[in-house]
């Protein structure tokens, strides 16, 4: 029996021995290939492909010779995730950095001050009648604490934070001092201090609490290097 052949050949790039895989914790992973095959492999291994058996691992460099018969020999270095159960998207496991944090804010709340015959008093005496001056005080509230980065790769790009949860439940806090500062006078000669102060800004010392202070995506690729950042604030 014999095989005629019509037309020429085709075949794709093969896969030379000594393929090298580097798996990551908190980083991607690495393999590097060697693939021989026609001129049509230069496409097959352009930055930002895919491997052809794991569909997460792209190419981030890759290098090509022509050897003779026509052939080329491209060598690619693939950075992605390996293992991912045949997923179309990923997140890898967060990894968490604290450190110390320390901040300062100012605040200003209202005093009614009663006043007799021109005379600062804590109280009125019976049967007398106060007039009051409205005054604006200033506070520095100093706070020390621990605030927390959390560090992951995401592909595609990710629209909203993953590790709120782990983030936050690792921020502390607590207030150092609160200061007084300068005082002014606002409101003078009223009869009625807290409708005066009704009409004013609003003013008051406000808590602190825990809260996402800013989310930073780097571009690695077809991946993304993410890092949420969480820490206390007022």
């Amino acid at each position: 029996m014999s095989i005629i052949i019509t037309g020429p050949m085709q075949f794709g790039p093969i896969e030379s021995v000594g393929r090298r895989i580097v798996l990551q914790f908190g980083q991607m992973d690495r393999m590097s290939c060697i693939f021989t095959g026609p001129d049509s492999t230069r496409n097959d291994f352009a930055i930002n492909s895919p491997h052809p058996d794991y569909p997460l691992m792209f190419v981030t460099q890759s290098d090509f010779k022509t050897i003779p018969g026509g052939l080329v020999e491209a060598s690619a270095v693939f950075d992605g995730k390996i293992t991912t159960s045949g997923a179309s998207s990923y997140v890898t496991d967060g990894v968490t950095e604290e450190s110390a944090v320390q901040g300062s804010r100012d605040f200003q709340k209202y005093l009614a001050i009663a006043y007799i015959n021109g005379l600062a008093v804590s109280s009125a005496p019976p049967g007398t009648t106060p007039i009051y001056n409205v005054v604006a005080q200033s506070f520095t509230v100093r706070y020390i604490g621990t605030q927390c980065r959390v560090r992951y790769q995401a592909y595609p790009r990710p629209t909203a934070t993953h590790y709120s949860s782990l983030g936050l439940s690792r921020v502390s806090f607590s207030v150092l001092s609160t200061t007084p500062g300068s005082s002014s006078v606002v409101v003078s000669g009223t009869f009625t201090p807290a409708q005066s102060i009704a009409g004013l800004p609003p003013a008051g010392v406000q808590p602190l609490f825990a809260a996402n202070l800013g989310f930073d995506i780097v571009q690695r690729g077809k991946w993304y290097d993410c890092i949420e950042t969480y820490g206390p604030t007022f």
